[in-house]
């Protein structure tokens, strides 16, 4: 999970089951962050709890997306500019052409 998942995207808990017959009845928890569920838990402590607000204080949702953005265009324009020259949709450029002509 990364970080901004952890921190920033709320997830349904397990939910609990009741079987009624053939019929399931699913009571689903308050959606919740993995990072809000450890600062409602007993069993961190309240040192770790601290550096969690800190953290989560400091991320902008705005940026990491840009972020994420930027760096999927780098990839995607990394694989575009690698594709093998036996692509149906290769395009050559002036340092793939020969000068040359054959006559």
């Amino acid at each position: 999970m990364g970080v901004a998942q952890q921190l920033l995207h709320a997830l349904h808990e397990a939910p609990e089951k009741e079987r009624y017959g053939a019929k399931i009845k699913r009571q689903h928890d308050k959606p919740m962050t993995a990072c809000h569920r450890l600062l409602q838990s007993e069993h961190l402590s309240q040192e770790a709890k601290e550096k969690l607000k800190t953290k989560r204080a400091t991320l902008n949702p705005f940026k990491l997306q840009q972020k994420l953005e930027q760096k999927l265009c780098q990839l995607h324009y990394s694989l575009r500019s690698t594709r093998p020259t036996d692509s149906l949709n290769f395009a050559p450029n002036a340092a793939t052409l020969n000068t040359t002509s054959v006559s």
